[in-house]
C-alpha cells in the first residue's frame, strides 16, 4: 500500500459481501474517521424519499441526468474535498479510476443537467 493510503472494509450484514475502500488522507481533507462518518450510518437507509430516477441511480450505482444532489450521493458517494471543495458546488467531481475523473454538473435546482 502507498504512503497516506489506507485500506478499509465493510461486511454488509444481510449477504455477506465485502466492501473494500481505499482512503486517501490528504486528497479527502478529512480524516479516515470523519468520512467514515459521512457514509455510514447505523440505521438501515430509506430509500422511500428518493425519486424514481435516483433509486435507479443507487441501484446502478451510477449518476444520471435528473438525480438530485442526495441521489448523486447516495449512488456515488462523498466526493472528494480537493477536487469539491463545496456540497454546493455547480459541479462535483468524482475519480472514475487513477487517470479519469467523472464531472457531475448541476442546474438551479440541484439536479443533474450533464455527465462529463
Amino acid at each position: 500500500m502507498k504512503k497516506n493510503r489506507k485500506l478499509f472494509r465493510f461486511q454488509v450484514e444481510k449477504d455477506g459481501k465485502v466492501v473494500n475502500f481505499l482512503y486517501h488522507q490528504p486528497r479527502m481533507g478529512m480524516s479516515i474517521e470523519e468520512y467514515i462518518e459521512k457514509i455510514t450510518s447505523s440505521k438501515p437507509v430509506s430509500l422511500a424519499r428518493f425519486s424514481k430516477i435516483d433509486k435507479r441511480g443507487i441501484a446502478a450505482g451510477k449518476v444520471s441526468v435528473g438525480m438530485t444532489r442526495k441521489g448523486v450521493m447516495a449512488a456515488l458517494g462523498y466526493p472528494p474535498t480537493h477536487r469539491t471543495p463545496s456540497l454546493d458546488a455547480s459541479s462535483w467531481i468524482y475519480w472514475a479510476n487513477r487517470f479519469r475523473t467523472i464531472g457531475v454538473d448541476f442546474d438551479g435546482r440541484g439536479r443533474v443537467k450533464a455527465i462529463r
